[in-house]
């Protein structure tokens, strides 16, 4: 039996025919990580302040501590328990019939390990200069060592663990203190004082960034391409300066994970793809570009209608707090696939001028984004020409190396993502905290922030706690927000900052539906929340008439009408069956290269490929001739952040602030053959004072689950019917709080009110059990 702890294997494959070493020392191993860390500290110097002001030590401290505890990270692999998973080296270090136990984690166990004996080694070894007791060393000390260990996605449950006696025997003990005896005087070169430590509270925080570190040395420290397997021959100094150390900064270099700079100017033609356009800032434009900002983690919320650019301004915005020094990055998240997709499409065109530098990346993020043309075409690009050339840039190979897995996507410079992809960095899901690591440093966007059902809405609230705590910054936009949930998302964002006393608006109206429209809202960590009327831009003010359609068959007689006029039509259905029998029912009217079909139930590789139809034929530069009679029977899929413009649109009831969505695609963009104004022809029952329970549901079976508050949805049907329309931005506010404002719900009918009361028990649960799923901050 041996107690060589060179002799202890870290990573191990099968032997190659080149005769290259199997096995790679786990000291060795243990430095690589170690020197991933200590490179990333030196070279990112934004990753460093982030650092400091998440311990509160001084940047050489924190450096030293992160550095020393990413080379304990695979302390467990020391016990014979993870030696045997390779039986040659296991019989090589302990000789045949030593009895072993079965693998239960080495990352449980390495943390048992520090916990039992490492601490006091740290006293002991000189590692201090001054006495203090293990007791506080290992408290302060802990959140740390449980972070690191914890590398492999999820913190290791030493409750499962048996004894440390079954884990290590006394040679895997005596290689650990051998270990530990020759890294600390390599690492730490001069003793530190008690105060040095990280105090229990700032590390216990501090602890997501650094376990979401740990988990990407670890991943950057095990490619076997960037640190190649070594035989035993080197003692830890001598492979230290060798080997670790210049093998990580190359490594550094091309995982990509540096943040490129942020250019010294953006304007809004860098922003449209096309330089060479004159373009006129808007309103809103205008004023984030100008507007104060502090120097701490910021909320701003952005309201204002459709087509007014919310966009371009998050834009300019985050990319001023990046010139700030506040941010590395941007990641945009969206409802769903179709949006995130477009939204990538769009960033393509312009996202490198973001940044001063030829080291950007820009990465997609979702479940099926493999199936996405446009997101695989560019990787294979960045992955290197088809023809042989070995040339390959550092910017192809960080978009090669990101691409790879949709956990590295929020270490990109610009990531496009789901929502669902966005708020795994604050669930219990493997290598969360890699997820919220990269989002912590980057400007935080979430388009549509309206949309999210009870469930994803509390997901949202958890993932805002999180990204302020860690510092970083957020943007949120929306053409519908009710002023009960912009407080709740304020509220969640500054909780995180202030203990819990949440700052609220500084002006508070009478009533909400008086506050301002358009308005950014901006909390900074002053603790201020300032609200900022802005002009609506002249292009987007305008009058949709509303005419109520009575029944299906009456809604198909308009849309064949239209067609037959020679207008693009979308006839909006609320359920994927409803929008199925619709498309059949014009099957002997209407051409079939005229009519098209787009839900969410197509298998996905179809469903994109219609989705590029409907845009080519539908969006901003579709020509006359492939609009001419052309009709698209759709689901919610065209609801949000697709660009689409349509000259007549009939749609099923849904809530106002859908319709308002749905609406903003109607005479979206200016076209000559227009006059008039546009009209909203919505299918729904007279909202009369007597309305039954079932007076949604009779008319829409289906979509009675869909949009489960029947009271909401007969407070729509009112409005539109009194009104008959809205002028927008005037009427903005007084839609969205007439149906989802607190005193709203009481003028609903009786029986649509209990109807209500269910689906908001129903909500209440939902949150409350997403409240349950999502982690804390601390």
């Amino acid at each position: 039996m041996t107690t060589d702890m060179l002799q202890y294997w870290g990573k191990a494959r099968p032997q190659e025919p080149n005769g290259g070493p199997s096995w790679h020392p786990l000291p060795y191993h243990a430095l690589d990580v170690a020197a991933v860390g200590a490179a990333l500290l030196e070279l990112d110097k934004s990753l460093s302040r982030r650092l400091v002001a998440a311990t509160g030590l001084n940047e050489a401290m924190a450096r030293r501590w992160l550095v020393v505890c990413l080379a304990l990270h695979d302390l467990g692999k020391f016990s014979h328990t993870f030696q045997a998973l390779v039986p040659e080296r296991h019989q090589a270090l302990y000789g045949p019939g030593f009895e072993r136990f079965r693998y239960t984690g080495h990352d449980a166990a390495g943390y048992l390990a520090a916990r039992d004996f490492l601490f006091d080694d740290l006293i002991v070894r000189g590692v201090l200069a001054q006495p203090t007791s293990g007791s506080r060393l290992q408290r302060n000390l802990d959140a740390w060592i449980r972070a690191v260990t914890g590398h492999h996605g999820m913190p290791g449950d030493e409750s499962s663990q048996r004894h440390r006696a079954q884990l290590f025997c006394p040679a895997d003990e005596a290689a650990m203190r051998s270990f530990v005896g020759e890294l600390l005087p390599l690492l730490t070169p001069d003793p530190m004082e008690a105060g040095d430590l990280p105090q229990q509270e700032r590390a216990a925080k501090g602890s997501w960034l650094v376990a979401g570190l740990g988990v990407l040395c670890d991943w950057v420290g095990s490619n076997q391409d960037w640190f190649p397997y070594t035989a035993p021959d080197y003692r830890l100094a001598e492979y230290w300066r060798h080997f670790s150390v210049p093998r990580a900064r190359e490594a550094i270099r091309h995982a990509g994970v540096i943040p490129a700079p942020p250019s010294p100017h953006l304007t809004l033609r860098d922003l449209s793809g096309d330089r060479a356009t004159p373009l006129s800032p808007t309103p809103l434009q205008r004023f984030v570009a100008q507007m104060p900002l502090g120097r701490g983690p910021s909320l701003t919320i952005i309201e204002d209608l459709t087509g007014a650019g919310k966009t371009e301004a998050a834009l300019l915005l985050a990319h001023r707090l990046m010139r700030q020094g506040q941010a590395d990055g941007i990641m945009v998240a969206l409802p769903t696939m179709a949006t995130a997709n477009a939204m990538y499409e769009r960033f393509a065109r312009f996202y490198r001028r973001l940044f001063d530098g030829e080291q950007v990346s820009l990465v997609l993020s979702h479940s099926r984004r493999d199936l996405f043309e446009g997101f695989t075409k560019s990787v294979l690009t960045a992955a290197g020409p088809a023809d042989g050339n070995e040339y390959e840039t550092a910017s192809t190979a960080c978009a090669a190396w990101i691409a790879e897995d949709n956990r590295r996507a929020p270490q990109a410079d610009v990531g496009i993502m789901t929502i669902d992809q966005a708020v795994l960095g604050v669930l219990p899901s493997r290598f969360q905290s890699l997820r919220l690591a990269g989002l912590a440093r980057r400007v935080l966007i979430l388009d549509e922030v309206h949309e999210y059902d009870a469930y994803v809405g509390r997901e949202v609230d958890a993932l805002l706690r999180f990204h302020a705590a860690l510092g970083g910054s957020a943007i949120l936009l929306s053409a519908t927000l009710s002023a009960e949930r912009r407080s709740e998302l304020i509220e969640c964002f500054a909780s995180s900052l202030t203990g819990g006393d949440a700052a609220r608006p500084a002006r508070s109206p009478a009533s909400p539906a008086s506050t301002p429209f358009p308005l950014v809202t901006h909390w900074q960590d002053d603790g201020a929340a300032c609200e900022s009327p802005i002009a609506a831009w002249p292009a987007t003010r305008r009058t949709v008439a509303v005419i109520r359609v009575t029944s299906p068959d009456d809604a198909r007689e308009r849309v064949l009408a239209h067609a037959r006029a020679g207008r693009c039509v979308c006839w909006l259905r609320n359920t994927v069956d409803d929008a199925i029998a619709a498309f059949t029912s014009l099957r002997n009217e209407v051409p079939p290269g005229s009519r098209l079909l787009f839900h969410a139930r197509f298998a996905l590789a179809d469903r994109l490929a219609i989705e590029d139809q409907v845009r080519g034929r539908f969006g901003r530069d579709s020509a006359p001739s492939d609009r001419r009679a052309a009709i698209l029977i759709a689901t919610q899929v065209v609801e949000q952040s697709l660009d689409l413009d349509f000259d007549a649109m009939v749609t099923d009831l849904a809530p106002i602030d859908s319709l308002i969505q749905r609406a903003g695609r109607l005479w979206r963009h200016r076209r000559s053959e227009r006059t008039g104004q546009p009209t909203l022809e919505v299918m729904m029952p007279a909202a009369t004072a007597n309305a039954g329970a079932n007076w949604y549901r009779a008319m829409y079976p289906g979509a009675a689950t869909v949009y489960p508050h029947h009271g909401k949805l007969w407070l729509t049907a009112r409005l539109l019917q009194d009104r008959g329309g809205w002028t927008m931005p005037e009427d903005s506010r007084t839609l969205i709080e007439g149906v989802f404002g607190a005193a709203a719900a009481d003028c609903a009918p009786g029986s649509l009110q209990e109807i209500d009361r269910r689906a908001e028990g129903s909500d209440l649960a939902a949150g409350g059990i997403a409240r349950q799923n999502v982690l804390s901050v601390g």
